[in-house]
């Protein structure tokens, strides 16, 4: 008897916990849009649960049988918890590395993707197409493999304004609507200004936010540009006020806030003194 107490609470810890990752999973597949497949030893755990169920409530106590319902949901949550840590360790590094990534050597015949030490060279004529993900903001490409180049790669928006013509997925006029719809950024001049914020020094327009540390917007503007323009050495040479940044126009009408004068006299307190 004993024998079969621990079959049926040890059977249904296993079908609990089984059907209880189904039933997270579709929920997986509900969020992500995906369609749901049921499969045949799917149905089968279901139609076990349903006879072994009665059986213990029938043959053993209510505790018992509540003890194997409970073993199984501890049991699926490990699972769950233990998934998603191996997850976390597996995709952690991906993510620093891409975050991390940058473009270099853009021209007429491709360009090279640059993730820490390691340089990989594509090619135009080797991907076969290129799409823009709106919502995302990001650019898929398929060569060999698919790939996607988000917003947070460094010279991304050099590559979106470089995507040779040809390519029937790529969307060209929303990309040249969107750069014509940039806008002079006040802070640091750069013709990259789009829904209150800058892309090339990421400075956004007035908020409530910034009322908590500064009196105006013409002391924010100020603070960013010495911020902005500051040497880091002494004998470092001053950019005149000119964003170097290959992704964006310069805007050669815009006029800072600040003086030479200023901006170097903060480069010296702030860095130069640390030397």
């Amino acid at each position: 008897m004993e024998a079969i107490r621990l079959a049926i609470i040890l059977g249904l810890m296993y079908l609990t916990c089984q059907i209880t990752i189904l039933l997270y999973n579709y929920i997986q597949c509900l969020i992500k849009s995906e369609k749901i497949k049921i499969e045949k030893r799917e149905k089968y755990f279901g139609l076990l649960f349903l006879i072994v169920l009665p059986v213990g409530l029938l043959y053993l106590k209510k505790k018992d049988v509540f003890l194997g319902l409970q073993m199984g949901l501890f049991l699926t949550l490990f699972w769950v918890i233990f998934v998603h840590l191996i997850k976390l360790i597996v995709f952690m590094p991906r993510l620093f590395s891409k975050k991390h990534q940058r473009i270099e050597g853009l021209n007429n015949t491709g360009f090279k993707i640059a993730k820490g030490t390691s340089l990989k060279q594509y090619y135009w004529r080797d991907i076969q197409w290129i799409n823009f993900d709106k919502e995302k903001f990001s650019l898929i490409l398929k060569e060999k493999r698919r790939l996607e180049i988000d917003k947070k790669t460094q010279n991304f928006y050099l590559l979106l304004k470089s995507i040779p013509s040809g390519y029937t997925d790529f969307d060209y006029d929303y990309i040249n609507s969107y750069f014509r719809s940039l806008t002079t950024c006040i802070v640091c001049g750069s013709i990259a200004f789009r829904e209150s914020k800058c892309l090339s020094c990421c400075c956004t327009s007035w908020t409530k936010e910034l009322e908590k540390d500064y009196s105006n917007y013409t002391e924010y503007v100020k603070e960013n540009q010495l911020e902005i323009f500051a040497t880091m050495e002494k004998n470092e040479k001053f950019s005149e006020f000119k964003i170097v940044d290959e992704n964006f126009v310069f805007d050669s009408n815009w006029q800072p806030l600040v003086t030479k004068k200023e901006v170097l006299e903060y480069s010296e307190k702030e860095y130069w003194g640390n030397e």
